[in-house]
């Protein structure tokens, strides 16, 4: 079996290995993939490849002096129905940043306890991430979380009402990530109103992410509420924000700005 395009170029065969990425550059990278199974497989590898391959220098993953790569730890959380391993185009775009990423895993629950309780147990596994990421519900508790924690976040389309949002669904539900169901009430949605109280002062950096075309979340209330930290408003996008050649560049040179730690 032919070996995988990332395999070729860390072991040193030259396909179309830009020349300015370095050995070095390579061994980070090789560094940095043990975490890569925890979320996105396969996809990880695809994403390192493409990123070797078509980067072109000046970029924000590398400093235009030395051409270090300046890599983050990425605590990803997931949304609504969803689990640890989504098919996410948002997780492959991380890793081709060349950052890592653990997912945060609520074993199916999707209360405010569930979280709560994931994210103490991952914010407290060693190393400590650098930033929060989330999408839609996991955007809500990136920013609740970095705010309260001080930790660096970005929500991408973040629901910060989610009290409102999944009061919409009632009833037996089905997991996108994966082939099971579950309960959802409208006093599970009401138990998030304890949680949406908006900090006084927002002391971390934040960054969110808006689609104006979101069909879940509204994204005029996501703008009206994003206050104490930096926003991008996107025409499109949709609920998913598969189009992450449109805020690519903003992500990387955020992450970049909030995470910049010496090599």
């Amino acid at each position: 079996m032919q070996q995988p395009v990332i395999g070729r170029l860390l072991d040193g065969v030259n396909h179309g290995r830009p020349d300015w990425i370095s050995d070095s550059d390579l061994s980070q990278v090789r560094q940095s993939r043990h975490d890569a199974a925890d979320c996105a497989g396969d996809a990880a590898e695809r994403a390192d490849a493409a990123a070797l391959a078509s980067a072109k220098p000046p970029s924000p993953l590398f400093s235009p002096v030395t051409g270090v790569l300046t890599m983050a730890l990425i605590l990803y959380l997931h949304g609504f129905a969803s689990g640890p391993k989504p098919k996410s185009p948002k997780i492959d775009l991380l890793h081709a940043l060349g950052h890592e990423v653990r997912c945060l895993a609520t074993q199916g629950g999707y209360r405010p306890e569930d979280y709560l309780r994931a994210a103490e147990t991952a914010l407290n596994r060693s190393p400590v991430p650098d930033l929060l990421v989330g999408s839609s519900l996991g955007g809500f508790w990136a920013r609740y979380l970095g705010a309260r924690q001080g930790h660096p976040w970005i929500g991408l389309n973040p629901a910060l009402r989610p009290s409102a949002t999944l009061a919409r669904y009632p009833g037996r539900l089905q997991r996108f990530d994966v082939d099971a169901s579950f309960d959802w009430t409208a006093a599970d949605a009401l138990a998030y109103r304890a949680y949406e109280e908006e900090p006084e002062e927002m002391m971390v950096p934040g960054l969110i992410v808006v689609a104006k075309d979101d069909e879940v979340v509204d994204a005029q209330e996501t703008q009206a509420l994003a206050v104490g930290g930096e926003i991008l408003v996107l025409p499109r996008g949709g609920h998913e924000l598969a189009n992450t050649e449109d805020y690519a560049d903003r992500l990387a040179d955020f992450i970049t700005r909030v995470s910049e730690r010496p090599n």
